[in-house]
């Protein structure tokens, strides 16, 4: 029997002579490598039905290109055979057998090119583990329904007032009497219902005297969220009467683990709350935080008016707690929300002003998840999800231009499997396949970079980005993690990305052109048309590379810049080396109503505070200290002018709103703001005195526009005048900046400490260096005073001002980080362009610089192509940008979402950084040796 060689070679001859002499060895070589294998592995009668396959696929193939090339009257790649398509590539029959096949061989592949396998690696995987961060965060707080029995059905009841009602502001919080309405309410369909808010009580009698943060609730607030105790039990029904207040607590599992030990024992110890003894019934399972988020103790709302002042109970306009209800399955909504109006007129008719006249309310419902939604928080983390997206494009883009740089290095192996026989589609699932493998590594690498974004993502959100209305919570920050869901969302992207970059290459590689790519590789020109087909298509991806890196550059600089601008706004102070703290005196109100006059708060704490402050400046490295609201850190009382001397009272719908702080006498002088007329506070401004106040330099205005509001008398709600009486204006301060700058300066009225009595005290600290230096003699000094007064709170005024800009800040620095990423890709994607270029155009570059070409040309020359496909996505990148970045407006202070200073920036950034990228292949196409390339070629 002939030898599988002879019988080659005389098949062989069927193809033209041009053809055999090009590639008839290299044919022949791959026939019997692949009969050998079939043999070692399946035995001769495989190996023999496989060579009568191959065999009869090249005479099919020699006849029909002999044809092509007697019609042709030459040896001319062509158009390509059309029937190199049937026989199998070697290594065993079966799907299962092929698949290891193309595993073990793609391995191999990048098993010898080390460098590009860990490059494409790391590029997919911060693009991979970018979105996996991202989308945990939206799965949690946007995808997921609230972790609650049936949440399509609990709404949140409201009484509104009817002359406030404002459609993007629907939810209003409840007084204990007017919530006492809906409970007893006939025939109630919204059931059950349960009150719910949160406070910050002092505990002690667990160590160290602690701040909390308490839930108050009513019994059915855990039966409503389907919550059961871990340890013991939850609140009683009959543990709802105010007239006997209930004296327990529930402990959350963070609490219970770190202050009593996990010990069982922990029910029916004693606790106090405020100074008040209270016992431990339960204990929560682990996670439960309750509807704030935040929840760590749980107290019965029927004690608050004992434990934390009777204006919580007893007040019919100190609304203070939020509701939340259950419609039961047989009642429609539109019922329910037709008996909601009849509470409503319930409420009118019980709940008359002070002058005897009805309230006009109407009844609201609300579904939870609509309550819950935060839109800043949403948009922020859309916005993230977006940029997160275009990252893993442009390592797409990248890849796939890298991938099709190497397709060019494969192209005359491709052809000569295509030539044995090789289907099309078996060619392209070997290059998928090692797509595949590249992105499974980017994958699992970036669940590891997902882990580590979570982690960093929690420290970086804000508390602005966690709760949404009604203190409802949007974002539970130990709901990130990497669950069944964000795994199976980083192994589907990890898919999809794999096609992304992988199919485009495989394609042009497999192309059936079968002589024209046998053609290139054997050393035709290299500015054949595949060629230059596999160029134009990388320049096209480098040119999207750049267009999407232009939108997060554009994003990137109008959040930089609105930030510059946030951090430049006037906040009338001195902010450097200020401590700010927060110490509270139990059994004192800390909110007292109107109708409850300072005089009748139980031990008045002023002398406290004041000998607190003395003996914090004795401290050494303490230039200053001070009680009352810190710079940037949120106004404390918000509240109504009542009268100005000299007027007509106003009308008690039209009272101007004011902001109210309570100060120690050296507010002013430590923060170093200005008193532009007038007097600050000073020691004879004393309870029993004439009562006396300071305006900022915006009431002043708003109150007396104008006129001259110094020595002019006013009245306000408690917190703005003692007593609630007429209080003559002292000083006029320059406007201090309280709230955030997007929000900026409002008008405030401020009353001294030792005339107004507060119990929860914020202190500011000035020192002379490190604010965090003193905390220990600051401790010290309060145990003195009373061991069982703990500080809490504890930061900088500098602090503060990071914090007002938190969610623009976090998007900032988010899309600022995928920005540069996105900019070095590109860049390097430019690079490989210009330098493939340059390797196709070895030949010609040589021959221009034999025939006296410069330096100078052969750079311009080579520059062009970069330049071009530069200019192409860049112009590209700033349409886009301009479309896109408006989703920003919300975030931005000073600026547009269409700054063309901004777009010129970063359009010139990323122009100058593809010229450089560019820049460098063409300087080394100026290096070439023309002989050497020429000899060469």
């Amino acid at each position: 029997m002939p030898e599988p060689g002879s019988l080659f070679d005389l098949v062989a001859k069927t193809f033209p002579s041009g053809f055999r002499a090009h590639h008839g060895q290299e044919m022949k070589h791959a026939f019997l490598s692949a009969a050998e294998s079939v043999r070692e592995k399946q035995g001769r009668l495989a190996a023999f039905q496989y060579s009568v396959r191959a065999l009869g696929d090249a005479l099919r193939n020699g006849l029909r290109e002999r044809r092509r090339e007697r019609r042709s009257g030459r040896f001319s790649p062509g158009p390509g055979p059309v029937g190199f398509q049937r026989t199998p590539l070697p290594g065993g029959s079966g799907v299962l057998s092929e698949l290891g096949s193309d595993l073990r061989y793609s391995l191999r592949r990048l098993a010898h090119a080390p460098g590009f396998t860990l490059a494409a690696i790391v590029v997919l995987a911060f693009g991979i583990g970018a979105n996996s961060t991202i989308f945990s965060a939206l799965k949690t707080a946007i995808l997921a329904e609230p972790p609650y029995p049936e949440p399509e059905r609990l709404v949140l009841p409201a009484v509104v007032s009817a002359g406030r009602v404002d459609p993007g502001i629907r939810l209003d919080s409840w007084s204990y009497p007017k919530y006492q309405l809906l409970e007893a309410f006939p025939n109630r369909l919204i059931d059950p219902v349960a009150a719910y808010s949160l406070a910050r009580p002092t505990l002690i009698g667990a160590g160290d005297p602690i701040r909390v943060d308490a839930e108050v609730v009513s019994p059915d607030y855990f039966r409503l969220l389907g919550a059961s105790a871990l340890v013991g039990r939850t609140f009683a029904p009959d543990e709802n009467d105010p007239n006997a207040p209930p004296l327990v607590a529930v402990l959350g599992h963070g609490l219970w683990q770190t202050r009593f030990g996990r010990n069982p024992s922990a029910i029916g110890r004693q606790i106090s709350i405020d100074g008040h003894s209270v016992t431990v019934v339960g204990v929560m399972p682990r996670g439960f935080k309750g509807l704030t988020g935040f929840g760590e103790i749980w107290i019965p709302i029927a004690a608050t008016g004992h434990l934390m002042g009777e204006w919580r109970i007893v007040g019919p306009e100190a609304h203070w707690f939020h509701v939340l209800g259950r419609i039961p399955p047989e009642v429609r909504i539109e019922d329910a929300q037709a008996q909601m109006s009849m509470v409503a007129e319930a409420v009118e008719e019980t709940h008359l002003d002070p002058d005897g006249n009805r309230y006009e309310y109407a009844g609201e419902l609300m579904p939870l998840r609509a309550a819950a939604v935060n839109e800043v928080a949403r948009t922020s983390i859309l916005v993230l999800a977006a940029a997160a997206a275009l990252v893993l494009l442009i390592a797409c883009a990248n890849l796939a231009g890298l991938l099709l740089a190497r397709a060019g290095e494969r192209r005359r192996e491709t052809a000569v499997r295509i030539a044995m026989g090789a289907e099309r589609w078996r060619v392209v699932r070997q290059h998928l396949t090692e797509s595949l493998l590249l992105a499974l590594g980017g994958g699992a690498v970036g669940l590891g970079l997902a882990h580590w974004g979570i982690d960093a993502l929690t420290l970086m959100a804000p508390e602005a980005l966690i709760t949404g209305s009604g203190r409802l919570q949007f974002l539970n920050m130990a709901d990130l993690g990497l669950d069944a869901g964000v795994v199976c969302f980083t192994v589907g992207l990890t898919l999809v990305t794999s096609v992304l970059f992988g199919l485009v290459p495989a394609l042009m590689t497999s192309d059936p052109n079968l002589l024209e790519n046998l053609k290139e590789g054997a050393g035709a020109t290299a500015t054949g048309g595949r060629s230059r087909e596999r160029f134009h298509s990388r320049s096209v991806l480098v040119s999207a590379q750049i267009a999407l890196a232009m939108i997060l550059l554009v994003g990137a600089g109008l959040m930089i810049g609105s930030l510059v601008r946030l951090q430049r706004v006037e906040t009338g102070i001195q902010p450097e080396n200020l401590l700010v703290f927060s110490y509270a005196v139990p059994r004192s109100d800390p909110i007292p109503l109107p109708w409850l006059r300072p005089s009748e708060i139980e031990d008045d704490p002023t002398e406290l505070h004041l000998t607190f402050m003395e003996r914090i400046r004795s401290i050494p490295g303490v230039r200053n200290a001070t009680i009352g609201c810190p710079p940037l850190g949120g106004l404390c009382v918000q509240t109504r002018v009542r009268e100005i001397e000299g007027r007509p009272p106003f009308p008690r719908t039209e009272r101007p709103l004011i902001n109210a702080d309570v100060v120690e006498e050296s507010y002013f002088e430590t923060l170093g703001a200005q008193v532009v007329r007038g007097r600050a506070f000073s020691a004879t401004d004393q309870r029993g005195g004439p009562p006396v106040v300071i305006l900022n330099e915006s009431a002043a205005r708003g109150l007396f526009p104008g006129e001259d509001a110094l020595g002019r008398r006013i009245a306000a709600g408690y917190g703005a005048t003692p007593e609630g009486e007429m209080a003559e204006i002292v000083g006029i301060v320059a406007d201090i900046l309280h709230e955030s700058p997007d929000v900026g300066v409002q008008p405030v009225i401020y009353s001294p400490l030792s005339q107004v009595p507060v119990a929860s005290a914020t202190a500011i600290v000035q020192t002379e260096g490190d604010p965090f230096s003193v905390v220990p003699a600051i401790r010290s000094e309060l145990g003195r005073l009373d061991p069982n007064l703990p500080i809490y709170r504890i930061t900088t005024v500098e602090t503060l001002g990071v914090l007002a800009t938190g969610p623009a800040r976090m998007i900032m620095e988010l899309l600022s980080l995928f920005a540069a990423v996105a900019i070095v890709l590109a860049a390097v994607g430019v690079y490989s362009v210009v330098a493939y270029a340059v390797s196709l155009r070895n030949r010609e570059i040589g021959l221009r610089m034999a025939l006296g070409a410069r330096s100078g040309q052969v750079l311009g020359l080579v520059l062009r192509k970069g330049v071009a496909a530069a200019g192409l996505g860049t112009a590209v990148g700033l349409v886009g940008a301009w479309g896109v970045t408006r989703v920003l407006s919300s975030f931005l202070y000073g600026v547009t979402a269409t700054d063309p200073i901004t777009y010129a920036l970063g359009a010139l950034v990323l122009f100058a950084a593809a010229v450089l990228a560019s820049y460098l292949p063409a300087r080394r196409a100026t290096r070439l040796d023309p002989m050497e390339v020429l000899r060469t070629d």
